[in-house]
């Protein structure tokens, strides 16, 4: 259930008085309908405005105490437990999304605080729990974690565990970022705190994304590699028209950044974005996944993305005249650049790795 549950408590009686409101620095519109507070709105779409549409409805409820409704905010009086009910969506492959968050809340609240901690709890730890590893503790082991890391620094015997812990991080990173059914995380995981994020968010294909998916496989994760497969899969529809629009090639084609609508064409700057080497980058990840799970059911449904990928550079390919070598042309290894014999770098070449 896509349900942010919120509990606040107090040590004696009637403590707790608050006023709730919802808000975000654009586009965005609130009320109260009832003891429901909404916002919704249309995001940006870069082009015309007219972009995903959103909603969040928050209800409560208290021990104690008393709410009433302002037109904009839900105003908390003398309660000794408040738990709030966020449910939140947008229409982005979704249009009855607003009938999702309803029932989606209406569920929640139907619960008892306890029932969905717990089952919160047993979501988490089902994929957590499959990994213990002990590599011995150290003698700064019980030191603040920002401690322990200069102290690491300094001495990396000092703490044998540090490296255990930094490894359950990274595995408690990508259960959070997805699930089966979902996206998979992009270059600033799940969250972010800004309107236009850093590199907007995307997915980077010269690396970024594969180092995201590498770990999953080797931290008993396999399952949250399936996002990746679906949002490849919703890449190859304009990878086609791509490879024809810009090389008159068969099969699909992805350069080096993407995004949830499928974006392949290459990137604004030559120097980083003429690699043509994404998706072929992509199919080496799906692959993984049934070298880790010899799942042969997942290999036909992947079939057709890898040959597709394969026909593009069978049909892309051109001999190095020095070599022999079937290589990319023109292409770039993105955001490296060599030096060209008057001093001057350059980026675009013949077969760059």
């Amino acid at each position: 259930t896509d349900v942010d549950i919120v509990r606040i408590t107090a040590d004696k009686p009637g403590q707790i008085s608050c006023r709730i409101s919802l808000s975000r620095p654009e586009r965005f519109e609130t009320q109260t309908e009832g003891n429901e507070l909404q916002m919704w709105g249309q995001l940006d779409n870069g082009t015309d405005g007219k972009g995903m549409k959103y909603q969040a409805r928050l209800k409560t409820q208290l021990k104690g105490g008393s709410q009433t409704a302002e037109k904009n905010a839900l105003v908390i009086k003398d309660a000794t437990e408040l738990i709030i009910y966020v449910s939140a969506g947008t229409d982005f492959k979704n249009p009855g999304f607003k009938a999702k968050i309803e029932k989606d809340l209406s569920s929640a609240l139907k619960k008892d605080f306890s029932v969905e901690k717990q089952q919160h709890i047993k979501n988490y730890q089902r994929l957590f729990n499959r990994v213990s590893i002990n590599l011995g503790e150290g003698q700064n082991s019980s030191l603040t974690t920002d401690k322990r890391l200069n102290a690491f620094y300094n001495n990396p015997q000092s703490d044998k565990s540090l490296p255990a812990l930094f490894y359950q991080f990274g595995r408690y990173l990508s259960i959070s970022s997805t699930r089966v059914g979902l996206l998979p995380p992009n270059l600033q995981g799940l969250w972010a705190n800004q309107i236009n994020t850093p590199w907007n968010g995307d997915y980077h294909l010269d690396v970024n994304i594969q180092m995201n998916q590498w770990p999953v496989e080797v931290s008993n994760l396999s399952e949250l590699n399936l996002p990746l497969a679906e949002l490849v899969r919703g890449m190859v529809k304009n990878g086609e028209r791509t490879a024809k629009a810009y090389y008159n090639a068969d099969g699909w084609i992805a350069h080096v950044i993407t995004n949830v609508w499928g974006f392949t064409e290459p990137g604004e700057s030559a120097s980083w974005g003429a690699s043509n080497a994404g998706s072929g980058w992509l199919c080496n990840n799906l692959w993984d996944h049934y070298a880790f799970s010899g799942d042969k059911e997942y290999l036909k449904s992947i079939y057709p993305i890898l040959k597709g990928s394969a026909q593009f550079y069978n049909s892309a390919l051109i001999k190095d005249p020095k070599t022999g070598w079937l290589v990319t042309a023109p292409s770039v290894s993105p955001e490296n650049s060599f030096y060209l014999p008057n001093g001057k770098t350059a980026s675009i070449s013949m077969g760059p790795t």
